[in-house]
């Protein structure tokens, strides 16, 4: 039979089993936690580090294509300058020896581009027909791209010049010009 003395050891051992138990549990869990959180930071800190790559990488393409775009930007009219196309237009026309007269000008919005559009133009120049088909060849090789959406030509006139027929073309041009707002 267990003596009274042996019993108290026996419950105080095994009460302190039960502690030891119960801090290396707490422990145990404690460590869990701590790599579950390491695992969670790292893989935090490999997302972040493959964004500023990605960033780093865009930032080099930016800086690779800066002379495309700007080759690509002189295709289109600058946010300022439709009065200056609009004048070439006309000093386009007044070279060929041709009468201009702008019938109208409008903006379009630009599909799928919030920050470009197009300025639509009726332009319309007379003169001898050679210097009207030279005016439709001079818009079709412009520098900047312009769609020519309609074209129409008529005679309308002869006039005597030093006893020769010169017969008078009038032709009509619907064009439109992508630009920046």
């Amino acid at each position: 039979m267990p003596t009274k003395k042996s019993k108290i050891i026996f419950y105080a051992l095994l009460i302190v089993d039960i502690f030891v138990a119960a801090c290396f549990v707490l422990v145990l869990n404690s460590m869990n936690n701590l790599i579950a959180n390491t695992i969670l930071n790292e893989d935090q800190i490999i997302i972040e580090s493959q964004k500023t790559a990605a960033e780093v990488s865009m930032k080099k393409d930016v800086d690779n294509t800066s002379s495309d775009r700007d080759k690509l930007s002189d295709y289109f009219i600058k946010s300022d300058g439709p009065v200056d196309f609009i004048k070439s237009i006309e000093t386009l026309s007044s070279k060929n020896n041709l009468k201009d007269e702008i019938k109208s000008i409008s903006y379009s919005d630009f599909p799928n581009n919030p920050d470009m559009q197009f300025l639509n133009l009726s332009i319309s120049v007379t003169g001898e027909w050679s210097n009207v088909e030279l005016f439709l060849e001079f818009l079709e090789n412009y520098p900047i791209k312009i769609n020519i959406n309609k074209v129409s030509f008529s005679k309308f006139a002869d006039y005597q010049i030093k006893g020769k027929q010169v017969p008078q073309w009038l032709g009509s041009f619907d064009i439109s010009v992508a630009k920046f707002k």
